[in-house]
């Protein structure tokens, strides 16, 4: 219903420009979709036909080290939600302690 109000030919406008934008991503990335079965067990997802993205290298097609930027694409939904925690967390004792010292 909502598809119908929204209009069939702009949400096939919007999922082109999505593909477009993922296919950029997995190029520049150098993501390649692998079978859940064929990732490493702590990688695998859960659910029917779920595809996952590994990356073959640590670095972008450009040689850059994108292992802070792209590997966050690539993530379980929760590891993702951890290291948020984990840098939200870090971020706070650091407020904390300058106001302690002050």
């Amino acid at each position: 219903m909502a598809v119908l109000r929204f209009g069939l030919d702009k949400m096939s406008a919007e999922l082109d420009k999505l593909r477009q934008a993922q296919d950029k991503l997995m190029d520049k990335c150098d993501f390649v979709q692998m079978s859940n079965e064929d990732l490493p067990p702590a990688n695998r997802l859960f659910g029917h036909g779920v595809m996952g993205f590994q990356q073959r290298t640590n670095l972008d097609k450009f040689g850059l080290d994108n292992r802070t930027n792209c590997r966050y694409y690539a993530l379980k939904e929760a590891d993702f939600v951890q290291e948020i925690r984990e840098f939200q967390t870090n971020r706070s004792r650091k407020i904390l302690s300058k106001q302690e010292s002050s």
